[in-house]
C-alpha cells in the first residue's frame, strides 16, 4: 500500500498503521492482506486542494490525474491511496474499478479525504444503492435493493419493495463507520472473482 499525502493532508504514520489494521480486520478473513510498502508526503498544495473528480463525476480532474501519474507506484497488487482535501465533490473517496486497470494502470488507486478504509470499488464492488430499486443493482444477489444512500443507522429503513431491508451495515453504503460492519457472502465472492479476473490476484 502506498499512501501519498499532499501538503496539508499529512497523515501520521501511526494513523496509517491503524488504518491498515482496520483494513486487515475487515478484509483479512476474505482473502486480502494489506501492508504498508511506503508512505510519501508531497508538498503540493495545488494537488491537495484541487485533486478531485471532474465535472462529470466519472473521471479524475487534471490535478488528480497529474498526482496519480507522477506518484503511483507498484503493479496490480499495489493499492495506492492519496489523501487530499476533496473540497469540490460530495464524496469522501473515490476509486477506479479493477476492470479499468489494464487500460489505464497509472490512474489506479483510491483518492480519499480519510484513510480509514479504501473504497470497495477498487476491489470491484458497486454501491448498495446502485440502480435504485430496478435492474441488476450491484450485481450481487444477496444485497437487498436500496433506492438511495442511507445516511443513518436506521435498522427499519426499507426503500424498495421486495425481500430485505436496506443494507445499511454494508461497507458500500453511506452510513457512518460505526454502522458499516461488513459484506455479504455474495459481495466477498464478487471481490475475489473481480480481483482474480482483472488484477490476476
Amino acid at each position: 500500500m502506498d499512501i501519498a499525502a499532499a501538503s496539508g493532508g499529512f497523515v501520521p504514520i501511526e494513523q496509517i498503521r491503524q488504518s491498515i489494521d482496520v483494513l486487515n480486520g475487515e478484509y483479512g478473513g476474505k482473502g486480502y492482506v494489506f501492508s504498508l510498502a511506503q508512505s510519501q508526503d508531497h508538498q503540493r498544495p495545488d494537488w491537495f486542494q484541487n485533486a478531485d473528480l471532474d465535472a462529470s463525476g466519472e473521471n479524475d480532474n487534471p490535478y488528480a490525474a497529474q498526482l496519480k501519474r507522477e506518484t503511483r507506484t507498484g503493479g496490480p497488487a499495489t493499492l495506492n491511496i492519496w489523501s487530499v482535501e476533496l473540497q469540490n465533490s460530495r464524496v469522501l473517496s473515490y476509486a477506479r474499478f479493477p476492470w479499468w486497470y489494464n487500460q489505464t494502470p497509472q490512474m489506479d488507486g483510491v483518492v480519499t479525504k480519510w484513510t480509514t478504509t479504501p473504497n470497495g470499488a477498487e476491489l470491484g464492488l458497486l454501491h448498495t444503492f446502485q440502480g435504485g430499486c430496478a435492474g441488476p443493482g450491484d450485481y450481487v444477489a444477496d444485497t437487498p435493493a436500496e433506492a438511495s444512500p442511507a445516511s443513518d443507522c436506521d435498522e427499519r429503513r426499507d426503500t424498495c419493495p421486495g425481500v430485505g431491508t436496506d443494507p445499511i451495515h454494508n461497507h458500500m453504503d453511506y452510513t457512518g463507520d460505526a454502522c458499516r460492519t461488513g459484506f455479504t457472502p455474495g459481495r466477498v465472492q464478487r471481490m475475489r472473482t473481480i480481483t482474480r479476473m482483472y488484477r490476476g490476484l
